[in-house]
């Protein structure tokens, strides 16, 4: 590489002073020597410099344009047959040769092996000036290296087109600034870089500037690519291919509708900017899309192809599905949504709400069945629509839903469904509901107990509504009430809830039907008494409580299974004197000394 630099400088010196220096044979020989270069070039550039020592000025005979030649020829065998690194330096030193006759070799490099090579041949072909290169460079121009694009920007402003400096920075946005020049040398190179393997945000550039310019030589290369590598693509060339108004995109378009390749927004959107009534069937099936904002754009992109109605229909929100089928009186379209365990909650409240406009009875048992859905805010809805149905079928499945407990979902709330079950069992009026839902007054949520309790009086039970109010006496005035009917209440108030409460209103009720449960609450919850400091019953923990509670209705009731454990009160030395006292009331009500 070192002979080609001293080469060129020989030859500069003899074009400007018309003659050469001898130069010292020792001296060259030893520069070839320990120059590292091929050995075809080293060979071929022996006897250019051979020829360079052995010129003379014009007084001896030999010109300087054979000498000038003889460079020239040299530098082009080294740059199509040397080794890489010489054929750089050659490049280089064409370039700063400055004969036209290099152009074409030149030309040839810029599509050669090794992107370095590349970059030499386009910057050597800016310093020549030859107005042939300026078509190849801009192919240049929108090559993926950074690099590249930079030379050939430099060469283009030296062969008097300066504005692409202001577009190439060396990154990735470069191809933004190119787009907005909206020049159409540019079409062919933009084309040839988006078949190649560039980077996603590369291709995306390209393609939308590709549909701004109108250019129809894009249509077939954006349509390759319309269903081909990533999908965030997709929508981006569809878009394109809809803004250059060609109607070779119609059926690829609408295939890839109907592939759900994941561009069907842009494909819809190109839909209606082409205008081709073909695509008003594919695009009404794209209604029941489960994008929203797919939807939407289909209607926008019927109503360009002169369907109207459907916009005021279909607006990309979670109402679309009722709206369209109540419209067309169709029930499928809900009953697929509702069916859908994949479907947005909120796409299945509202398919379960244009059921019920619809007064669609078939769709009474999928209603049913969206029930049990792992999101509260869907079972809700169908209890509340299967309320409204009037439906006998809806009677046991909401019964079965006043007993549900929680999942451990985070978006699963047992009470809110139970509250709606008890409430869709008043619309439905049916008396034999009566007795779960006065099991139901027990429910440790206060909502829930009121909506029970009005549901109850519209079966004919007024009475519950007055002793049920959603506060903390709602269980001391079931108990007070002296029906036998609140047992079932406050025992599940106790086994559900574990509320004290509900334990002394059992032993006020004094109904023995509740001795079983009482005792189940005392194992449930063990009065361990080791361990508890001197602080009374103020040191209790809350399942010591509950079971204390337990052990006193148990008393009250007067059953015999409560002894053993008011003895043990008894020898509660340690603890708040109320232990003692109870325990001998009790027992002395029990008759037992």
């Amino acid at each position: 590489m070192n002979w080609i630099k001293r080469l060129l400088g020989v030859v500069g010196g003899h074009v400007q002073r018309l003659s050469l220096r001898r130069s010292s044979p020792s001296s060259a020989d030893r520069t070839m020597t320990q120059t590292r270069i091929g050995p075809h070039s080293r060979d071929v550039g022996l006897k250019s410099l051979d020829a360079a020592r052995n010129t003379t000025t014009e007084t001896n005979g030999v010109s300087a344009s054979s000498n000038h030649g003889n460079a020239l020829e040299t530098l082009v065998a080294t740059l199509t047959q040397g080794a890489y690194r010489d054929k750089m330096a050659a490049a280089e030193a064409l370039g700063q040769l400055g004969d036209a006759r290099a152009v074409d070799p030149l030309l040839q490099s810029l599509s050669a092996d090794g992107p370095s090579l590349q970059t030499a041949a386009a910057t050597a072909l800016g310093k020549l000036g030859d107005k042939r290169a300026v078509e190849p460079l801009m192919t240049f121009l929108c090559a993926m290296s950074d690099f590249k694009r930079e030379a050939a920007a430099e060469a283009l402003g030296q062969l008097g087109e300066p504005q692409w400096r202001q577009c190439i920075h060396g990154r990735s946005d470069d191809f933004e600034r190119l787009a907005a020049t909206h020049d159409p040398r540019l079409v062919n190179p933009l084309i040839k870089t988006l078949l190649e393997d560039s980077p996603n945000q590369t291709k995306q550039s390209i393609a939308k500037a590709l549909g701004e310019w109108g250019d129809t030589r894009a249509v077939e290369p954006l349509i390759r690519h319309l269903t081909w590598g990533w999908s965030g693509n997709w929508p981006v060339f569809a878009r394109a291919l809809g803004k250059l108004g060609d109607v070779r995109a119609v059926e690829p378009l609408i295939k890839a509708l109907r592939s759900n390749c994941g561009g069907n927004e842009g494909a819809a959107v190109a839909l209606g900017e082409l205008g081709d009534v073909r695509a008003v069937k594919p695009l009404i099936e794209l209604l029941s899309d489960i994008e929203p904002n797919v939807r939407r754009r289909a209607a926008e992109a019927l109503g360009k192809l002169g369907e109207p109605k459907w916009g005021e229909l279909v607006r990309g929100d979670e109402k679309d599905f009722a709206r369209l089928a109540v419209d067309q009186g169709q029930s499928d379209m809900l009953i697929k949504t509702l069916n859908n365990c994949h479907s947005d909650s909120l796409q299945r409240i509202y398919a379960i709400q244009g059921l019920t406009q619809l007064q669609c009875t078939d769709a009474v048992t999928h209603i049913i069945e969206a029930l049990s859905a792992s999101n509260s805010s869907v079972c809700v809805a169908a209890a509340e629509a299967l309320g409204q149905s009037g439906d006998i079928r809806a009677l046991d499945p909401l019964i079965n839903a006043l007993t549900l407990e929680g999942n451990g979902r985070h978006d699963y709330d047992p009470a809110d469904i139970v509250e709606a079950a008890a409430k869709a069992l008043g619309e439905l009026g049916e008396p034999c509901a009566a007795d779960p839902l006065v099991c139901t007054l027990g429910h440790p949520t206060p909502s829930v107990r009121i909506a029970a309790a009005k549901s109850l009086g519209r079966l004919g039970n007024a009475q519950w509504a007055g002793l049920v109010k959603g506060d903390d006496g709602d269980y001391a005035r079931l108990g007070k009430s002296g029906d036998s009917r609140a047992v079932a209440p406050l025992v599940k108030a106790l086994m559900w809830g574990g509320s004290c409460r509900a334990a002394d209103a059992l032993g006020i009720l004094g109904d023995a039907r509740a001795a079983d449960a009482l005792v189940q609450a005392i194992d449930r919850w063990p009065d361990d008494a080791e361990g508890i400091p001197d602080e009374g019953y103020i040191g209790l923990r809350p399942s010591e409580v509950i079971c204390n509670a337990a052990i006193r209705a148990l008393g009250e009731l007067g059953d015999p299974r409560a002894i053993p454990h008011l003895r043990r009160w008894q020898t509660y030395h340690h603890r708040n004197p109320w232990f003692r006292e109870e325990s001998s009331r009790l027992l002395k009500k029990m008759r037992i000394t």
